[in-house]
């Protein structure tokens, strides 16, 4: 009779869903008290009465903050799944707590499971095969990873000599953009300086025709002036000859008037007066034309003075033209060398912007792939955790090396509740040959006339205790340990002579010494690339006495339990 339900005589899938439910709840407070949720749950996934979903929400759900919560919460899921969840749970209890099993039950476990899951050490190969799978899977992930990470890296680098040569084109933008402005200022000027060049022309043309017309008048001028000079002194000498002539007459007259009479003279004086009236009449005509001459020779050097002054003015504006005529040609080719720098600029502008959309496109193709692969690494992460779950059975002997340091700490670290020293046996040599055949023999701590072992069986007892057993053997020991399916957690200390000064009253009460110790430390030291599994590392430098190293143990040996077991592939 287990808590009100009549076993006797009846295996567990003789008894319907009621009886197995009221068996268990009968001792839900022992079950919740004892059980550890995380060490069924691989075993109730296998059987196929949980779910992933199940495990996930059980293990990590906020509300349920304590072990006692997380387990009562999966007693009330596993109800829901009836008779097959009430078996399930039994035999899960059976393999990972077996006292627990008969405390409900009130028989004896046995490894015949009727939900046809693997056995244990089924179970452990399958693990160890998956694990070793999963490896080499996430060993190529990671090499992808790392040559994705590379092509990201080279990506980046493409992008920031492509930023770089946007910025280069945003300057040459800018630089043609100053150099197009620059081209409409000078077209601007080009197109006024040939407006002026034209307005130039046109004065030329015009001052050219005015000047012929001057130069024409100039002639015209001369011409008549030299003509009208001519005629007034061919009048002058004429009218010289006539006054001579004149003269000669008037003297002959007086001549005359001498010889006749007064009447006569009187005739001849009024004709003297006569021709002295019309004498000084041609002498004023004469002072008129010479006074016309003068004024005709002034008029002949002021046009030849305008005739200078616009020959000068002609060949002032040629030289204009000529200078214009330059300055038009430099502007041209500096226009022709704007609009091939405008070109170029063009091109590598185009250039550039090809070069961007082809690695934004690549780096946006690599974003993909490496989004893929994050989300391999997770599911490969979620089932590392999962594994992880499984593994986590029971709590991992301990092995402290050098041996001579680790035996001063186990002598503290087993005043602590979970922590415990295994007990090594006395067996004789038939009881040892026939142990060690038996694969029960772990290490021999020495030998006198009977062997002082450690052995699998008081490694295990501590552990199914919850406790983490404190090896001392050699590291000899660690394969025998691991074909033996118990995986223990190695921490090395790293040894100075610094740090052996500081546990030199701690040796010499155990009968060592710090060159002792040293010793010890450069032998473990040469073994530890030999071992199949990987090791914890604590620095000398982490701790100052035995209280800090003791600490650094402890959290070692918390963060060891939490990660996988990576063992070699080759045990079995």
């Amino acid at each position: 009779m287990a808590g009100g339900v009549d076993l006797s005589g009846k295996e567990l899938n003789d008894l319907d869903e009621e009886e197995l439910w009221e068996l268990i709840n009968n001792h839900r407070d022992k079950i919740t008290l004892g059980v550890k949720p995380c060490m069924l749950t691989a075993y109730l996934r296998q059987a196929c009465v949980l779910s992933d979903l199940d495990e996930e929400e059980i293990l990590h759900c906020p509300k349920n903050i304590n072990r006692c919560m997380r387990t009562g919460y999966m007693l009330d899921i596993l109800k829901t799944r009836g008779k097959n969840g009430a078996i399930a749970f039994l035999e899960s209890l059976m393999i990972h707590f077996p006292k627990l099993y008969t405390q409900v039950t009130g028989k004896e476990p046995t490894m015949e499971h009727s939900s046809g899951v693997m056995k244990h050490s089924e179970l452990t190969e399958y693990l160890v095969k998956a694990m070793t799978e999963m490896q080499q899977v996430q060993s190529q992930e990671k090499s992808k990873a790392l040559l994705m990470e590379n092509r990201c890296f080279q990506l980046e680098a493409e992008l920031t000599e492509a930023k770089r040569r946007v910025e280069e084109l945003g300057n040459l933008d800018a630089e043609f953009k100053r150099l197009q402005r620059e081209f409409n200022l000078r077209y601007q000027e080009l197109l006024r300086v040939k407006d002026e060049k034209c307005n130039l022309c046109m004065r030329y043309t015009s001052a050219v025709e005015e000047s012929s017309l001057m130069a024409s008048r100039c002639r015209d001028l001369q011409l008549e002036s030299e003509s009208e000079f001519e005629r007034k002194k061919s009048v002058d000498l004429r009218r010289r000859s006539e006054a001579v002539e004149l003269k000669e007459e008037i003297e002959s007259l007086n001549h005359k008037l001498l010889q006749f009479d007064p009447a006569r003279e009187d005739i001849l004086v009024q004709n003297l007066v006569e021709e002295q009236d019309s004498k000084l009449e041609l002498m004023e005509q004469i002072q008129s034309l010479r006074e016309e001459a003068e004024k005709a020779m002034c008029e002949r050097d002021e046009h030849f003075e305008e005739k200078e002054a616009l020959l000068l003015e002609c060949q002032k504006l040629r030289l204009d033209c000529e200078m214009y005529q330059e300055k038009t040609a430099a502007f041209q080719v500096q226009l022709r060398e704007l609009q091939k720098e405008r070109d170029q600029a063009y091109l590598a502008r185009d250039e550039a912007q090809s070069g961007i959309s082809q690695s934004l496109s690549e780096k946006d193709s690599m974003r993909l792939q490496v989004m893929e692969l994050q989300g391999q690494i997770f599911e490969l992460r979620k089932q590392a955790t999962q594994m992880k779950g499984q593994m986590e059975r029971q709590e991992r002997p301990i092995l402290i090396l050098p041996n001579i340091l680790g035996h001063l700490l186990n002598e503290r670290l087993q005043e602590y509740q979970e922590f415990q020293l295994c007990q090594s046996e006395l067996l004789s040599d038939s009881e040892f040959a026939e142990r060690l055949k038996l694969g029960d023999i772990l290490g021999v701590k020495e030998r006198q006339n009977t062997y002082n072992c450690y052995t699998k069986q008081a490694v295990e007892a501590i552990m199914e205790k919850n406790a983490h057993c404190l090896l001392e053997v050699e590291l000899d020991c660690v394969r025998r340990m691991h074909k033996a399916e118990i995986f223990p957690i190695i921490i090395f200390i790293v040894t100075s002579e610094k740090s052996a000064r500081k546990l030199r009253k701690k040796l010499q009460k155990q009968g060592s010494s710090e060159e002792h110790l040293l010793e010890c430390y450069k032998a473990a030291e040469t073994l530890l690339d030999k071992l199949p599994c990987l090791t914890r590392t604590i620095s000398s430098e982490t701790w100052s006495d035995m209280e800090s190293l003791i600490s650094c143990v402890k959290a070692a040996v918390a963060k060891e339990q939490k990660k996988i077991v990576w063992i070699e592939q080759d045990l079995r």
